[in-house]
């Protein structure tokens, strides 16, 4: 086992070490399952938000070399994303996001501008063919500024940005369903 760095579950059928952004931004524990989410089984949460955007976060504002492995099952809408290095006013972040309507696997990162709007910006993006209830193997490795993403065990995006090197990470539904399961992470730098 010398130099392995097992896998650790991000869910266990309970919301601890779960978190959501409040309305003054700061990260509040979860006590129970916020609106839009549901716990199915013993290791999966469905997110379904048809009309705006939620997101629950986990881990530590300090994680910076983290790698994280989900079951996602894109069921209804036009997005399925995985949020991770988000800063620590939650004013910015890096998404993995499955975008059915466009059939791209896409790496973007999100910045509050001057004005207090999301400015979007696009870092790597490759046509991929998703398919509604089809479950797919996601693996996002954020170490130090390389930042590469695997579905089904293959490479799909690899780059590098240093504009975050630390933060959480999130599920997050935008106008759609996804459900998440076998959510698991592991911390390259923890001691």
């Amino acid at each position: 086992n010398v130099g392995r760095m097992p896998w650790k579950p991000m869910f266990d059928g309970s919301w601890a070490g779960w978190s959501q952004r409040a309305a003054d931004g700061a990260f509040e524990p979860v006590a129970e399952a916020p609106a839009g989410w549901t716990i199915v089984g013993e290791d999966g949460l469905v997110g379904d938000n048809r009309s705006g955007s939620t997101a629950v976060a986990f881990g530590e504002p300090s994680w910076r070399n983290v790698e994280v492995s989900a079951r996602v099952t894109p069921q209804a809408g036009g997005n399925a994303a995985i949020m991770f290095r988000i800063d620590e006013g939650g004013d910015g972040w890096y998404t993995f996001d499955l975008m059915l309507g466009w059939q791209v696997a896409a790496i973007y990162k999100l910045v509050r501008n001057d004005e207090g709007r999301m400015q979007l910006t696009k870092l790597s993006t490759v046509n991929y063919a998703f398919s509604r209830d089809r479950e797919y193997d996601i693996q996002i490795a954020a170490r130090d500024h390389s930042i590469t993403t695997y579905i089904d065990g293959e490479l799909v995006n690899q780059l590098t940005d240093d504009t975050w090197s630390h933060g959480r990470v999130a599920l997050s539904i935008w106008h759609a369903k996804t459900r998440y399961r076998n959510l698991r992470y592991r911390v390259l730098d923890e001691k």
